[in-house]
């Protein structure tokens, strides 16, 4: 979803062409571990991509996995980053040369020095090189880095920030620093507040970066040399952020975030940061300090998630005056924030880590309708609109702003990670080699009728076929070791089948190709 960025209307992907949905979670051996997906990206070859951290002992490690098209995973690595209390995982992206290119972060042991990291790795999931961009001590925990683009000329594009600095870089494809801008409040040892949080790339024309400054909330205008060309504050009168930014369906600005913690959303003109609206939200609970919120344009709908302080996540459509159409929310509760991207209109996914009772679980859902209601996602109250351009005042400031030249190789080892996947529904994928004498299934595909063989022990067990959201579509009870059961009446796709007994749950995956 990430090969073709510019658009204003769709991210486009190669893909098949139905989209079965499906919904999965990713566990490590460990059961004192769990994974956090950070970010998801379609392949030319249909398959996907995944960032995500590796949650050991409160400490993330920065990890990548390519999973086919129905979320199996095909390998698993995390980053052993030399002398790091910390590495994350933000920005997962194919270039042209079919590799990928994983973009995150790392904390160093013994200077506490945030270091940016970028790698490019096969895609056999071998390590071809690292890249360090060492932005010095930063004693806090507050920093982000996020949006690594690929422009047309095959250079890159990203954005590294922490509590008091905005670092924007331009490399060539291997890493190199074609140029580096850092801008801050005031002078670094100074002090003051200004972390950015997302970049929007401009194809030959730089790009822009919704940040921070001091209360207020501000967008960077750079050129395509790394110029700052123009910037502006935006005062609203409470404490405010704006956590993400992205293209309006009429090519202007959108920003949102929040304001004294409730959500909100601002469209501005994409020629000069002038306002044309701003909105706040009414029923939609509070956000937090570290709640999260990403924005995406899909059609001439605005799609915007946002994380509460309650860890619940909301789902928006807005039309293109930011007008609330759908509400939705996770049927769960998350574990740090959940994101929403979509690789063309009839495939959208969800993705982040679940909380399911005291359980964290990294979770991946895949759906054709992003508004409809699946096992991830449900209607919720219908939120409303507060009209707030009125209480806006907008400035221009003057930041600090200064060259930054940092970059160095980095050895860093894939190691690899054994994940169990199960889906995420009441539903279980097995891969024991020792339950093909229990339970199999033949032909496969199938088309109007499947065979069922299994052990005897599994005569007049209850049986479900499920399909991979979760939903059940036949159920029924095997009476005999081999059985014959009519499935004329599904639609081509994947399911699973399952056999519930009070030893546990035995699973085969059916595919059906009429």
């Amino acid at each position: 979803m990430k090969r073709i960025f510019y658009t204003l209307a769709l991210f486009c992907a190669s893909s098949p062409l139905i989209a079965q949905d499906f919904s999965l979670f990713y566990e490590p051996s460990s059961a004192t571990d769990f994974i956090v997906v950070r970010d998801v990206s379609t392949l030319a070859d249909g398959n996907l991509l995944a960032g995500y951290d590796l949650m050991s002992g409160g400490m993330p490690t920065a990890g990548i996995m390519k999973i086919d098209h129905d979320g199996v995973v095909q390998w698993s690595k995390t980053l052993e980053i030399p002398v790091s209390l910390a590495g994350c995982t933000f920005e997962v992206v194919e270039n042209e040369a079919g590799n990928y290119y994983l973009w995150g972060l790392s904390k160093e042991e013994g200077t506490n020095n945030m270091r940016a990291i970028l790698s490019e790795i096969s895609s056999e999931g071998e390590m071809l090189w690292s890249k360090e961009y060492d932005f010095g001590y930063n004693a806090t925990t507050s920093y982000t880095v996020n949006k690594l683009f690929i422009l047309p000329s095959g250079d890159l594009q990203m954005m590294i920030a922490v509590y008091d600095e905005v670092i924007v870089l331009k490399t060539n494809a291997s890493g190199e620093m074609i140029w580096g801008r850092t801008s801050a409040m005031g002078p670094p040892d100074e002090g003051g507040k200004n972390p950015g949080f997302e970049w929007l790339a401009v194809p030959g024309d730089g790009g822009m970066c919704a940040s921070k400054a001091e209360n207020d909330f501000s967008l960077l205008r750079y050129s395509e040399e790394g110029e700052l060309m123009w910037n502006k504050t935006y005062s609203i009168g409470g404490y405010t952020h704006g956590k993400t930014i992205a293209r309006s369906p009429n090519g202007n600005i959108l920003i949102a975030g929040f304001v004294d913690y409730v959500p909100h959303i601002m469209e501005l003109s994409d020629e000069d940061g002038s306002i044309n609206w701003v909105k706040t939200f009414v029923g939609g609970g509070a956000m937090s300090l570290l709640s999260k919120s990403h924005l995406t344009v899909m059609g001439e709908s605005i799609i915007l998630d946002y994380t509460t302080n309650a860890n619940i996540q909301y789902i928006l459509e807005l039309n293109a005056d930011g007008e609330v159409t759908n509400t939705m929310v996770g049927s769960e509760s998350v574990f740090d924030y959940n994101k929403i991207e979509v690789a063309s209109e009839t495939e959208i996914y969800y993705y982040g880590a679940s909380l399911v009772g005291t359980n964290r679980y990294g979770m991946i859902h895949r759906t054709g309708d992003l508004m409809s209601e699946s096992c991830k996602i449900i209607a919720a109250e219908p939120i409303t609109t507060v009209d707030y351009a009125g209480v806006v005042n907008e400035e221009v400031f003057d930041p600090f702003t200064a060259d930054f030249t940092d970059e160095s190789p980095i050895e860093i080892v894939l190691n690899d990670l054994q994940l169990k996947v199960r889906y995420a529904c009441d539903v279980y994928l097995s891969n024991e080699v020792e339950e093909a004498s229990i339970l199999s299934i033949y032909p496969n595909p199938a088309g109007n009728e499947v065979t069922i063989l299994l052990n005897e022990d599994l005569i007049n067990a209850n049986y479900t076929i499920t399909d991979l959201s979760g939903k059940h579509v036949m159920a029924g009870t095997v009476s005999n070791t081999q059985e014959i059961i009519d499935i004329s009446s599904l639609s081509n796709g994947q399911y699973v089948f399952a056999v519930q007994t009070e030893n546990g749950v035995y699973t085969e995956k059916i595919s059906v190709l009429k």
